[in-house]
């Protein structure tokens, strides 16, 4: 059986994720909240030459986009950080979150993102 992962946290340096069963008719009560470690494996990906969504300054024109096979068992698409030279199918990342800001609600709004290992 497949899994998917339907949103994910930060919980003191490790993602917490939603995980669902292939399917449309899945519900929240039907889900299992895994524990996932803040790594994981660049399965494939690609650079996108157009403005990253969300970002309100405007400066970023281009950015990576990876599937990141976590040790736990989900692949997880994921927005890169680095330049098109920085990443290789197969290398080690780690979880990175950018603060985007407040909403209107005056709540943060956090995306995560994966790095390269120093």
């Amino acid at each position: 059986m497949r899994i998917g992962v339907i949103g994910l946290g930060n919980i003191g340096g490790a993602i917490a994720a939603n995980v669902v069963a292939d399917g449309h008719d899945v519900t929240v009560a039907d889900t299992d909240d895994l524990l996932l470690g803040p790594r994981g494996t660049l399965y494939t990906w690609t650079y996108v030459h157009v403005p990253l969504f969300a970002k309100k300054d405007g400066s970023v024109d281009a950015y990576g986009v990876g599937q990141v096979d976590l040790p736990e068992g989900p692949r997880v698409q994921a927005i890169l950080v680095g330049g098109p030279d920085d990443f290789e199918i197969g290398m080690d990342l780690e979880l990175d979150l950018e603060d985007l800001g407040p909403d209107k609600a005056g709540n943060d709004v956090v995306i995560y993102r994966f790095k390269p290992v120093q």
